[in-house]
């Protein structure tokens, strides 16, 4: 190892972790001599694999600390094989023997790197990362442990809605939430659905439950619950919704909610694509984007919608507002349909159209 390769490593290695620097890195040169190395241990990883899902976490624990204090074992094989161990004890239910080697690893220092040659240059990064896997593996842990606590409440009937702010003891907000939200997926509907008015209430009151409502909403295909989304939640939870829509709603009470959503800035463009896939055969919703077209926000949106349609009505309906009295705006956005159509019919009337004496000229070249 060079003056300058070494003192990047530790660099490198100071910056994944707050432990102690490693007093050796091991670089990985030839990826195809590791992935030989690693073949040879593969009954290993079957091995703890088949532990995890026996749920043993105590035979899987001596395991790990087997491998830990197994001499013969080359550096990077050895990470190698606690990596993996690790992420498989996040399937199981842990005992205190497991939390406390966890504990451990958690502050473990990155000792294997691979050099990656890239166009601009060599890099040098880590290729196991125990430390990483026993942060996934607790925070895992944690989100289970908080399911099951949230899924003996649904099942008791004893769940308010309060209780998504009010994580127990030793518990993050954050993965207690992730937990009491795989607890509403998981939960028999009749668990979940029986709280909707509860989730209305709390969420008209200010308290932060979109994520519960969206969970309700998605396994009873309830309009009422997708209109509560996307009138009062975040923009990120209302594009969950959107790209569930049409899966969960019937065609009616999808196209009411795309189009509320699509009086959201933060959401429209999206809502307004989604409609294309609801308008194939509702008149209504295509006069709707049709008419869209002349929004300066998002009608770009509503050309792509409309030029996914293969119909030669929208087409017609196109050349309409192009040749009409609309503002210019409305007809550059017709034009730019029928630049993205793919159907044949669609060049052939731009053709005509850049033809033709009836249109501007910021139309036809929109047309070009």
């Amino acid at each position: 190892m060079n003056k300058i390769t070494r003192p990047l490593l530790l660099l490198v290695a100071a910056f994944f972790t707050d432990a102690a620097l490693p007093a050796v890195p091991v670089v990985v040169d030839d990826r195809s001599s590791h992935k030989a190395q690693v073949a040879l241990v593969g009954s290993r990883i079957t091995a703890m694999n088949s532990i995890a899902d026996a749920g043993d976490a105590g035979e899987l624990s001596t395991e790990l600390l087997r491998i830990d204090s197994d001499d013969d074992l080359d550096e990077s094989v050895r990470e190698y094989l606690l990596e993996a161990g690790i992420i498989a004890m996040s399937r199981v239910t842990p005992d205190d023997q497991a939390r406390r080697i966890l504990a451990e690893y958690r502050s473990r220092p990155v000792t294997v790197f691979v050099r990656m040659h890239e166009e601009h240059g060599e890099a040098v990064i880590p290729l196991y990362d125990v430390a990483a896997a026993a942060r996934f593996t607790e925070q895992n842990w944690d989100i289970d442990q908080a399911a099951a606590l949230v899924q003996a409440k649904l099942a008791s009937g004893q769940w308010q809605p309060v209780s998504f702010r009010t994580p127990p003891a030793g518990l993050s907000i954050e993965r207690w939430q992730a937990g009491s939200v795989k607890a509403f997926q998981e939960a028999a509907v009749q668990a979940v659905s029986i709280h909707k008015t509860a989730l209305l209430d709390a969420l008209k009151n200010g308290e932060s439950v979109g994520q519960l409502i969206m969970e309700v909403a998605v396994r009873t295909s309830d309009p009422v619950l997708f209109d509560a989304v996307a009138g009062h939640t975040d923009a990120a939870l209302v594009l969950r919704a959107i790209a569930k829509t049409t899966k969960h709603l019937n065609r009616s009470d999808a196209t009411t909610f795309l189009k509320r959503c699509a009086e959201r800035p933060d959401v429209a463009s999206a809502a307004i694509l989604e409609l294309g896939s609801v308008a194939t055969d509702d008149y209504a919703t295509r006069a709707w984007l049709l008419q869209r077209l002349g929004n300066a926000d998002d009608g770009a949106s509503a050309a792509l919608a409309l030029s996914r349609l293969s119909d030669q009505a929208i087409l017609d309906d196109v050349r309409n507002i192009i040749e009409g009295d609309h503002p210019e705006l409305h007809r550059l956005r017709a034009a730019l349909v029928l630049r993205l159509s793919s159907l044949p019919a669609a060049s052939v009337m731009r053709r005509q159209l850049i033809a033709s004496t009836k249109i501007s000229e910021p139309v036809r070249i929109a047309l070009q």
